[in-house]
């Protein structure tokens, strides 16, 4: 396994939210943000679509 992949593993075992599709169901307790991957001639299309980060991924600030 390349140190690349090892340090996406790290990440998405620790802190990471895994990316997916806008139209696929995400894991609120893992946390995921959905990406659109149609492009759309509308200037106010949003790329990301939605976020969730669970509160053990949460950094205390």
């Amino acid at each position: 396994m390349d140190i690349y992949q090892q340090i996406w593993d790290a990440d998405q075992a620790a802190n990471g939210i895994q990316p997916i599709l806008a139209d696929w169901q995400g894991d609120a307790a893992r946390g995921y943000v959905k990406v659109a991957t149609t492009a759309m001639e509308d200037e106010d299309v949003r790329i990301l679509t939605d976020l969730v980060i669970p509160d053990k991924k949460k950094a205390d600030l």
